[in-house]
């Protein structure tokens, strides 16, 4: 199992992270800086339909409503099991997967009754890194997190000053 981080600043640029230390930085583009036409997130698929979904196992997967600093990915890394209240107060979404069986994938994170996520074809593991996780095929698995604008979340508006997603992965193939 491995720890993993993209970060989205306003400045049009996706850094990402392994084991907390950075592998890439890219210019988005076409990215003015702005992330407000997000309608849904699809976790576990690529949305250029290029077939290069994931293949392997996710866990605990974390979206963040600020672009995360290093430093803030290693704490956050090393206290990942830990009560997202306290140890990620931005997590917007906190999807633990730890359900079992059936087609929705829990928010816990901080406004819990929002941004559940509907699973497709992923498959329950009891070997994930913290207690269960999904198993994605590379076919078209994923989880689809539908936007919502009630309370407190709404990611036309809340992720326009950048955002972050981390997760823990086992992947099944080399490159994955």
């Amino acid at each position: 199992w491995q720890p993993i981080a993209v970060v989205f600043n306003r400045t049009g640029s996706a850094v990402g992270y392994l084991n907390g230390v950075q592998k890439q930085s890219v210019k988005i583009s076409g990215e003015n800086g702005s992330y407000s036409n997000s309608t849904s997130i699809g976790i576990g698929r690529n949305p250029s339909g290029a077939n290069r979904d994931f293949y392997g196992a996710l866990d605990n997967v974390t979206l963040y409503d600020s672009a995360r600093t290093q430093r803030g990915i290693i704490k956050d890394m090393m206290n990942q099991h830990s009560s997202v209240g306290a140890a990620q107060p931005s997590a917007v979404g906190y999807w633990k997967f730890d359900e079992g069986t059936g087609a929705v994938a829990n928010n816990s994170g901080y406004d819990e009754n929002a941004l559940n996520g509907a699973i497709t074809g992923a498959a329950c593991t009891t070997a994930g890194k913290y207690d269960k996780g999904l198993n994605f095929d590379g076919a078209g698995d994923l989880v689809t997190v539908t936007n919502v604008s009630t309370g407190d979340i709404d990611l036309n508006n809340n992720l326009a000053q950048g955002f972050s997603i981390s997760a823990w992965f086992n992947a099944d193939s080399d490159g994955e």
